[in-house]
């Protein structure tokens, strides 16, 4: 048996809503970077990549070296 996660897609559509309206502004003491999905956390980890002790500069880069920009929600520099 196979195991997943069904990402619906209200999820990106959230995310990318966030990314195109909350991240214009400013954010002085908190700012979310990424939503990622625990399957994807999971898959991360067993690949040796720990997103909970990265940096979220290092992240953003995974994410967009495996085309999960969708789980990105900063237009920001980081």
């Amino acid at each position: 048996m196979r195991s997943g996660q069904v990402i619906p897609m209200a999820f990106t559509d959230e995310i990318k809503s966030y990314r195109d309206e909350v991240s214009a502004g400013s954010c002085p003491n908190y700012h979310k970077v990424a939503s990622i999905p625990a399957i994807f956390v999971t898959k991360f980890m067993k690949e040796g990549f720990n997103v909970y002790k990265e940096s979220p500069r290092a992240v953003i880069a995974y994410l967009k070296r495996h085309g999960l920009e969708d789980f990105i929600a900063t237009n920001k520099r980081v």
